[in-house]
């Protein structure tokens, strides 16, 4: 079928289906689109040398944009002109460049790792945000070569000295990047190997009281910034992880429908995620919707709803900040609401204890079930895996019945934010 591929919307207009399939430019000379079921979208060239039909692929989509898939494709037809298999060329390459890696430094090499691996990895953005944060600022100029197993515990005991279950994640990244540095021919061995988690993972059972979670609400409206007040209501309001939340993308959210497809690739158990939006949750989206559409050039809307980057093209990944300044603004309307001044000990005096942002999926999973939700749609809400082979089948079973739950669990969460003793809320039949 042949498209004109000439603009981002038209890119992102070819939606999923159960199978891959491929769509092709007009007068493109071979230049073509593959969207397979997850939702990824790769630019293809399909050329023949030496009477052999071939396939290349050229780069994702929106990481290479149009302009530059059309430079790829470009440089393709050259070698495909002059009798070389450009697919046979870019394998070259990129064997010379892993080579040439021996010699760089870890951002260098970090920057092929970025380019050849994560993007196969459901936890891409979350990898490349502990790269970002935490080990390049130190180590991104030093030769991969001549990273120490006292580096790696150094890095890793200061990270545990503020967030230790953040630690044994960083020092997981850590032990991936250099195995894959091994597999590469990149490094002879890992200097991380040996290196033990710093802290015991503990599982944690922290719900809010109501009240608490009243604070988180109002605070994270009153003194967070930008995208981060609606991140923080859309983790109430859906019971989704907080990654999934951070990188929304427009693609996903179907407003006629109000229903939110979380693709594989971003869910933790790498099966697609159908999640119901309740009508609070639809108002946040339809509201940055508005804004987005009336800021958009050329009518091109921005893929992320929630973005950070200097030209908007990347999801927010960066929480401790905010994490730090919801605790302040809960601590300060925590002193407001008993009358308190806002000393210099306010925070040891009002912020809430012993709290994460990922205790907000606990707090409304658990108030769905005083609400009566039982276990196997509280399990579909919360996107949990279901090994069942009938699952592959009926990814819309019980919609509706997830929606009134997740309805439900809006109103009682503005009565609760509106600081009301009383609810008239009707709750659903107890089940198990």
């Amino acid at each position: 079928m042949k498209h004109k591929l000439s603009t981002d919307n038209a890119v992102r207009g070819f939606k999923p289906k159960a199978q891959r399939y491929e769509v092709w430019r007009e007068n493109g000379r071979g230049l073509g689109l593959r969207i397979s079921p997850e939702g990824t979208r790769s630019w293809i060239y399909m050329f023949r040398v030496d009477g052999r039909l071939r396939r290349l692929t050229l780069g994702r989509f929106p990481a290479m944009s149009i302009a530059a898939a059309n430079k790829a494709h470009a440089l393709a037809l050259e070698y495909v002109e002059k009798g070389i298999d450009p697919a046979t060329k870019a394998v070259a390459e990129k064997r010379d460049d892993r080579k040439a890696s021996t010699e760089r430094t870890v951002r260098a090499v970090f920057d092929l790792y970025a380019a050849d691996h994560l993007p196969k990895l459901r936890t891409c953005d979350e990898v490349k945000a502990k790269f970002e944060n935490d080990i390049l600022p130190v180590w991104g100029r030093t030769r991969i070569d001549k990273i120490t197993r006292a580096d790696v515990r150094e890095l890793v005991r200061k990270k545990a000295a503020d967030y230790p279950g953040s630690a044994n994640r960083l020092l997981a990244a850590i032990k991936k990047f250099m195995n894959w540095c091994i597999d590469e021919d990149l490094l002879e061995y890992s200097v991380a190997q040996r290196v033990k988690p710093p802290a015991a993972e503990v599982r944690r059972d922290r719900v809010l009281s109501e009240n608490e979670t009243r604070l988180v609400w109002v605070a994270a409206s009153s003194s967070l910034t930008t995208v981060y007040p609606d991140i923080v209501h859309l983790l109430f309001l859906t019971c989704a992880r907080l990654r999934e939340v951070a990188g929304m993308r427009w693609e996903e959210v179907n407003f006629d429908e109000a229903l939110w497809t979380i693709p594989a690739r971003r869910a933790k158990t790498a099966a697609v995620h159908d999640l119901p939006l309740s009508s609070a949750a639809l108002d946040i989206l339809m509201r940055r919707y508005d804004s987005d559409k009336e800021a958009a050039k050329n009518g091109i809307m921005p893929g992320y709803i929630f973005r950070s980057g200097r030209r908007g093209d990347q999801p927010v990944d960066t929480f401790s900040k905010m994490k730090s300044s919801l605790d302040l603004g809960i601590a300060r309307q925590a002193a407001k609401d008993e009358g308190g001044d806002e000393d210099g000990e306010i925070m040891e005096r009002f912020a809430i204890p012993s709290w994460r942002l990922h205790d907000i999926r606990r707090t409304s999973a658990t108030r769905l079930r005083e609400l009566g939700a039982d276990r196997f749609i509280l399990q579909k809400i919360l996107g949990h895996a279901d090994p069942s082979v009938t699952s592959r089948y009926d990814r819309f079973a019980d919609i509706a019945e997830q929606r009134r739950v997740l309805d439900l669990w809006a109103t009682r969460l503005a009565i609760i934010v509106g600081g009301e003793d009383t609810v008239n809320v009707v709750a659903l039949p107890i089940a198990n």
